[in-house]
């Protein structure tokens, strides 16, 4: 009988351990993503805020809209005279 109660006992704590196991490695996982997207942010943006990045980050602002976003000011200034030249078109694209 104690045997028994042993084994369940260990179940039951093998089953917790498992259960904080997987919330630890999903909270990791996720931290990973974050750090990964903060980087990406501050080299498209030249950020280095981590807090202005963890906000990014926390709206889901993504590197590629942060570089299109940065992209309207210069758009604007090529489209200022109504007609974008080859040189002005080669800056925005590049």
């Amino acid at each position: 009988m104690y045997a028994g109660m042993m084994n369940a006992s260990k179940t039951l704590g093998d089953h917790f351990f498992f259960g904080e196991s997987q919330v630890l490695r999903e909270e990791l996982k996720r931290l990973k993503k974050e750090k990964e997207s903060i980087d990406a942010l501050s080299k498209v943006s030249g950020i280095v805020n981590k807090e202005i990045l963890k906000e990014l980050v926390d709206k889901e602002i993504r590197p590629e809209m942060l570089a299109a976003l940065c992209l309207v000011p210069i758009i604007e200034v090529a489209w200022a005279d109504g007609v974008v030249d080859k040189k002005e078109e080669k800056a925005i694209l590049d």
